[in-house]
């Protein structure tokens, strides 16, 4: 049997707790540096594709993001914010997003409440890990 660490719990969670705070995902980056687009999908195949793809490898970059609650029409400019996370895989449960960028200022300071208070639910917390049946074929 093998055991190994498994990251899929804690890449949901942050997912989660992003979409609470109203940022959506557009896409992901993954350890190939190949985009997916995600943003046409329903919300529950963008959660479940973004998993999938930061998981395929050690890591990836999930691009999240949120209308701006001060965009004018009359004005123009960029209608959402913009924040690129970018997770390796091997850090502590309380460190998954090893670094972010961002569109300006106050998209990083929205983005860090909701990052912040997924670090909380994973601080001081071990990697959840899963055991693997290793399996001998016979030819």
């Amino acid at each position: 049997m093998t055991t190994y660490y498994d990251y899929s719990p804690i890449v949901k969670s942050f997912i989660h707790q992003m979409y609470l705070g109203g940022w959506k995902i557009k896409c992901v980056y993954d350890c190939e540096n190949r985009i997916h687009r995600l943003e046409d999908l329903p919300v529950r195949e963008q959660k479940k594709k973004a998993t999938e793809e930061v998981m395929a490898g050690d890591d990836g970059t999930i691009v999240f993001i949120k209308p701006r609650p001060d965009y004018d029409p009359e004005v123009g400019g960029a209608t959402h914010w913009k924040v690129n996370a970018y997770i390796i895989l091997g850090n502590g449960a309380d460190e998954l997003v090893a670094d972010w960028s961002y569109s300006d200022i106050n998209a990083n300071d929205d983005f860090e409440k909701y990052w912040e208070k997924h670090t909380k639910i994973w601080e001081m917390k071990k990697v959840p890990t899963r055991t693997q049946i290793k399996t001998t074929y016979l030819s």
